[in-house]
């Protein structure tokens, strides 16, 4: 599985500490889709976002995968959301890349 590493600028308190370098793989079909069933009607795109980014951030700092979640990432600083949209997308630019070369 590939993935992109990211640092958050300001950070995602976790126990009181403070967690910056994280990393995340592409969402699968299957991880938008079990979001998009979970979604509230009235969700807007951070916040599907963020769900889907619950399921395939990979690592953030040493907290324990299964604590990743959605919920968690509420606490993020909104300069910080960026930081992870932009990793998810230089992962994609990565994959279309590498895949086009193949062809």
């Amino acid at each position: 599985m590939e993935t992109e590493s990211f640092t958050l600028r300001y950070g995602l308190e976790y126990k009181g500490r403070e967690y910056c370098d994280g990393e995340l793989r592409l969402p699968t079909v299957a991880d938008v889709e079990n979001v998009l069933k979970n979604v509230p009607p009235d969700a807007g795109k951070a916040c599907i976002d963020r769900m889907i980014w619950g399921r395939t951030i990979t690592r953030l700092g040493d907290i324990p995968t299964e604590e990743i979640n959605a919920e968690l990432l509420t606490g993020l600083i909104d300069n910080d959301y960026i930081v992870i949209l932009e990793a998810e997308n230089t992962l994609r630019k990565k994959r279309l890349s590498r895949n086009t070369m193949i062809n």
